[in-house]
């Protein structure tokens, strides 16, 4: 019974260093993917037009943010499905687990797709630039 226990115990510290890795690198790629558009914003104020490199970074930025938000979504990282809420002000909590999984998981194909329409929107301003 003391093996199981410990090793029960080991399972559980991997699996939380785990999620902590994960909630690292998704919190960590959309910080600097925000800070990085909104530098651009302001050099395209400065300028009173868009650049060529600005929006060069920031949709490298973004595309690599959506690379990853992809592979978050892929294999199911807890932060994304466990633990997120889909955002609702009236998020109900007294419903069952696959109920609100399935919720999760259309609230992270939507701001999938949000993202998505921000890094071709970035595409769109780079041929108009060109």
């Amino acid at each position: 019974m003391s093996k199981r226990r410990r090793l029960k115990q080991k399972l559980q510290k991997e699996r939380d260093k785990k999620i902590k890795r994960q909630k690292a690198i998704f919190s960590f790629s959309f910080i600097v993917t925000m800070l990085i558009s909104f530098i651009m914003l302001c050099i395209y104020a400065a300028n009173g037009a868009p650049t060529l490199p600005a929006t060069i970074i920031s949709g490298c930025a973004w595309l690599l943010f959506d690379v990853l938000f992809a592979y978050a979504i892929k294999n199911k990282w807890y932060l994304l499905f466990d633990q997120c809420s889909t955002g609702r002000v009236s998020f109900n909590y007294d419903k069952p687990e696959e109920e609100r999984k399935n919720d999760n998981w259309e609230g992270n194909c939507f701001k999938f797709v949000i993202s998505l329409i921000i890094f071709l929107i970035h595409l769109i301003l780079l041929f108009v630039i060109l």
